[in-house]
Parts: C-alpha cells; structure tokens; sequence
C-alpha cells in the first residue's frame, strides 16, 4: 500500500515540477518565431546567424536520413566517381533543406513583426511553409541515387 501511494506521489511531483519549469519559461515549446527570438543572444556573432535549427517550428523539412546507404555503401562496390556525385548530392539535399527552413524561419520572423496589413507576409509564410512541409530530402536522395548507380547496385540497395 504504501509503494503504491508513494508512486503515486513521485508521479504527481514529476508532473508538478514539469508543468512549473515550462510555466516559467523553460523546456515549453516555443509556439512562435517572436519568442524565440525575444530570448536575446550574447554575441554579436550569434546575433548575425540565430541558430535556425533550435528555433524552428514544426513542420519544417526533414533532414536528410542516409543510415541505410551508409550502411551499405561498402557493399556497392562504388567508384569515386560515383562517391563523388553521391557525396555532391547530400551536399545539394542538406543545403535546399536548410534553404527551405531558413526562409520558413525568416518569413515567420517577418509575419511576426509586421503590424497592419500582413496579407504579403501571411502569404510567403504559408508559401514557405508548404515548401518546407513537401519537400522529402530522402525521396529526392533516392531519386538521386538511382541516376548514379547502376541496375546492378541498385538491386543490391534495394534489398533491404
């Protein structure tokens, strides 16, 4: 009996503590692009470049997932030519992956201090945001890797 009450304490105190932290400003999700940036830097350098990736928003574009090629690159028995466009690929993916956030990112920041009329900021907002939300950094890779190797090493990635 009294394991049960104490249990039954311990997870009351957790739910307590975690509903405190986040009503005083710590671990909440942040539901806006405004409060992220309202928390301040303390460089100028962090100031010129926010840290995108902490402060965005779900959706955003998914990084790019390559565990399964990783894995079996090896086994594919690849050029380094074929290496090399790989390698220029994921370089591509990640780099329209981060363009994609960023100006998720900053068109959010712009909607967020517009006061009046908005409609040009709330329409590349949602612009933005649906290009972030459709693109798929793994099926681009995929489609991709599928113009680099041949019919043979294609076969044996596929196999899963």
């Amino acid at each position: 009996m009294r394991r049960v009450v104490f249990a039954i304490f311990a997870v009351f105190c957790i739910a307590l503590s975690g509903s405190a932290h986040a009503a005083c400003g710590g671990g909440g999700w942040k539901s806006s692009s405004k409060q992220a940036s309202a928390q301040g830097t303390s460089s100028a350098q962090e100031e010129a470049e926010p840290d995108y990736d902490r402060y965005f928003d779900p959706p955003r574009s998914k990084p790019l997932d390559t565990t399964h090629f990783d894995a079996i690159a090896a086994k594919l028995e690849l050029s380094k030519e074929q290496s090399a466009k790989i390698e220029e690929a994921k370089q591509a993916i990640r780099k329209q992956v981060r363009t994609l956030n960023v100006t998720k990112f900053n068109t959010e920041r712009a909607f967020d201090a517009c006061n009046g009329d908005c409609e040009k900021e709330r329409v590349a907002m949602r612009k933005a945001l649906a290009a972030a939300q459709q693109y798929s950094a793994d099926a681009e890779f995929e489609k991709q890797l599928h113009a680099i190797l041949s019919e043979k090493q294609i076969a044996s990635y596929a196999v899963k």
